[in-house]
């Protein structure tokens, strides 16, 4: 697995040994930073269930200012790609844990991102729950982005849970959808 664009790229990075994660493909990285590369620079990126870290670790390379990882497992493999790629240590932050705690500790640490990154197992219902967290805690700028990785399966379920949500841009890589979304503007009245 390689960093894909900016200053970091083509360099490997590791993965866990056996199936623990589902690593975000090469080819859906790309697309996705083609998609939002102009919200990348200089912002703050929450990237919840991060696993490797890779979609942070892009974030960084094409410009974030800081990238919180959060995840329960793997921060030995996030340090460990961290120092292959020579990040500087005040760039990014591992919250180690359940992504709800998560949400509450950065709520408690005055954070807001700019972006968002959420590739949770598929299939667990994990999106609905992180999106209500998201609001309820309020960790999203205003004019931020939340990217989703998930499965064509629960893509259809979401469609009647995104209330609160406007699909900015959405695209479908075999059973992958990703999904661009920002706050629902809430109309004056």
């Amino acid at each position: 697995m390689i960093i894909t664009s900016g200053i970091y790229r083509g360099i490997p990075i590791s993965t866990p040994k056996g199936n623990q994660t589902r690593p975000t493909l090469a080819k859906i990285r790309q697309a996705i930073f083609n998609m939002i590369r102009p919200c990348v620079e200089s912002r703050v990126v929450f990237d919840f269930f991060s696993g490797t870290g890779a979609l942070g670790f892009e974030a960084l390379s094409n410009g974030a200012s800081k990238v919180y990882f959060v995840d329960k497992l793997h921060g030995d493999i996030l340090e460990k790609n961290a120092e292959k790629l020579k990040v500087d240590r005040q760039s990014y932050v591992f919250i180690k844990g359940d992504f709800t705690l998560a949400a509450e500790k950065l709520k408690t640490m005055k954070l807001k991102a700019g972006l968002i990154f959420a590739d949770p197992p598929y299939n667990k219902g994990y999106i609905n729950i992180l999106l209500q967290s998201l609001l309820y805690n309020d960790i999203l700028s205003d004019d931020g982005l939340v990217v989703i990785e998930l499965h064509l399966d629960e893509k259809k379920e979401m469609e009647t849970k995104l209330q609160c949500w406007t699909i900015i841009r959405e695209k479908k890589y075999g059973d992958t959808f990703i999904l661009c979304l920002k706050r629902a503007e809430v109309p004056n009245g």
